[in-house]
């Protein structure tokens, strides 16, 4: 079960590594929109083709992770269908470097949390891959809630998210004074810590991924085109958080699953053997079809 879904969520990183990847493709390609910045001095000298090679690299990376991915769902079993995944996250990460050195608006955040991403699940087994996953997945959360703690998201990009986001998405725009919505934009940042502190803690993780899932399609409804219609890039960024936060939430299940299934036959064994020893003198000789030994004739 943990190898379907591992196939699954690399299927889903490569598919929207490459969406992104398309959607943002002036980034990626020597382009004159906006001044590029090197990352370091010495590439200020570098030729602007490098920057197709680390297109290519990058597209031939998610494109590598993609086929093998839908090979392995599909139950290839040839050898080279699993090599590819480490090679497309070296790939990945090399020409990441190269394009981020060449331009450092590069650097975003989707674009190294699926460098990061494609790592850990390449290179460990599924059930370490997925726990890392989560716990990957609980960081952003945390650290993203701490970032927006703040008087400028209070006071600034806190009400604009609720009033002219959310609630223009919903038909409500100044429904709310902006006392009142400041104030509401705290629930964010504190929505959020409590989902990425419950993804640590088993207890909690399927409620914190519901939640995950609820506070996703909130964002879209805020962000998108019925409310501050934001870049391409954060909206599909969400998306893919649906996708990945639903496959880690089957996972948490069908773990919850197998551990009752298992505590389940132990508890059957227990029962078995107690039953087993409270049996009446004679059942093993009755189920073993051997007849009692006649106790009435003296022995010959």
């Amino acid at each position: 079960m943990d190898d379907r879904l591992i196939y699954r969520l690399r299927f889903w990183l490569a598919l929207f590594g490459l969406i992104l990847t398309g959607a943002t493709w002036k980034l990626w390609t020597p382009q004159d929109v906006f001044p590029q910045i090197p990352l370091f001095g010495f590439a200020r000298t570098w030729p602007l083709w490098l920057d197709w090679v680390g297109c290519v690299g990058i597209y031939g990376a998610y494109g590598m992770l993609l086929a093998a991915s839908v090979a392995k769902m599909r139950g290839a079993t040839q050898r080279y269908w699993s090599y590819l995944p480490p090679i497309s996250a070296l790939l990945l990460f090399l020409s990441m470097l190269l394009m981020v050195t060449l331009d450092q608006n590069r650097l975003q955040v989707w674009a190294y949390h699926f460098s990061i991403l494609i790592v850990l699940i390449t290179i460990a087994r599924p059930a370490r891959s997925l726990r890392l996953v989560l716990y990957l997945t609980a960081s952003i959360y945390f650290w993203s809630a701490v970032s927006k703690f703040d008087y400028t998201f209070m006071q600034e990009m806190g009400p604009l998210i609720f009033n002219e986001g959310l609630l223009k998405a919903v038909g409500l725009d100044g429904a709310f004074n902006q006392k009142f919505a400041n104030w509401t934009t705290l629930l964010l940042p504190g929505y959020e810590m409590a989902i990425g502190l419950s993804l640590v803690f088993p207890w909690f993780r399927r409620l914190g991924l519901w939640a995950s899932l609820a506070m996703h399609v909130i964002l879209l409804l805020a962000l998108g085109p019925w409310g501050l219609d934001h870049s391409r890039g954060v909206l599909l960024w969400n998306v893919y958080f649906l996708g990945q936060n639903w496959l880690l939430l089957r996972w948490e299940l069908n773990r919850l699953r197998e551990k009752h299934q298992a505590r389940y036959d132990r508890t059957g064994s227990a029962f078995a053997e107690i039953e087993g020893d409270d049996g009446e003198p004679g059942d093993d000789n009755e189920s073993s079809g051997a007849e009692p030994p006649n106790l009435t004739e003296p022995a010959s």
